[in-house]
């Protein structure tokens, strides 16, 4: 069994609550949602591997730009390759690896079949109104139900963002657990989309703390850095 695999890279974490930790990025092939502000969708996959051969490759990156906190599995959408991460992640805990996932949160059954191996999970909640796509709250609440003792949540917001949006993805949150670290990251913009403004922002903040324990907003730092 082999997965198509567009990049394998070291950097440091740019999103979310684990901001700037070094990490290994093995960023897969392909997507079950096709969100409007994606800036991976276009970049064509660069290796097709073994699960063997994959971990050979991250211990070879580990070994020449180490020591890493953990090995983040990122996309597309990793959990797509349910089947081949049942073979690669037991590979990389034998080897002394933290795993971190990076999913969009609408596959939580491939999630249960991986998630004994998994010691990080940043899960996103889909807002329809920001992404021009579908809406899938019924499989986020399932998926961070599922990984409630390893998760946080990201919320991509845009200047498109309906509150009603808002509100149902935090009260997602609060009724699994509000100690669920909670995570509001403006997109980073271009020519399609925008992202909220400060106020906007602040506004977010303040209703969700009515119910979470901790709500932060975190911007794609790699990105505002220059970082891969």
């Amino acid at each position: 069994m082999k997965a198509k695999i567009k990049e394998i890279f070291s950097s440091i974490q740019g999103e979310g609550i684990y901001l700037g930790v070094p990490q290994i990025f093995v960023r897969f092939d392909g997507c079950n949602t096709d969100c409007l502000y994606c800036d991976e969708k276009k970049k064509p996959a660069k290796y097709e591997l073994t699960a063997e051969e994959l971990v050979k490759k991250i211990k070879s990156l580990d070994k020449k730009s180490g020591p890493h906190h953990s090995v983040s599995l990122t996309g597309g959408e990793p959990l797509i390759h349910e089947g081949f991460l049942k073979k690669l992640l037991p590979k990389l805990k034998t080897e002394g690896f933290k795993i971190y996932l990076e999913t969009n949160g609408t596959l939580p059954d491939n999630l249960k079949g991986v998630l004994k191996h998994i010691d990080i999970v940043c899960a996103d909640i889909k807002l329809p109104s920001a992404t021009k796509n579908k809406s899938f709250w019924q499989e986020h609440k399932r998926l961070i139900r599922a990984a409630k003792t390893k998760v946080f949540v990201k919320v991509v917001a845009t200047k498109s963002t309906d509150k009603k949006d808002f509100k149902k993805a935090l009260d997602i949150v609060r009724n699994i657990d509000p100690r669920i670290p909670f995570v509001i990251q403006p997109v980073t913009g271009n020519g399609k989309f925008k992202a909220p403004d400060v106020k906007a922002l602040l506004g977010y903040k303040k209703s969700a703390s009515r119910y979470l324990k901790d709500v932060r907003i975190i911007p794609q730092v790699h990105k505002i850095i220059g970082a891969r």
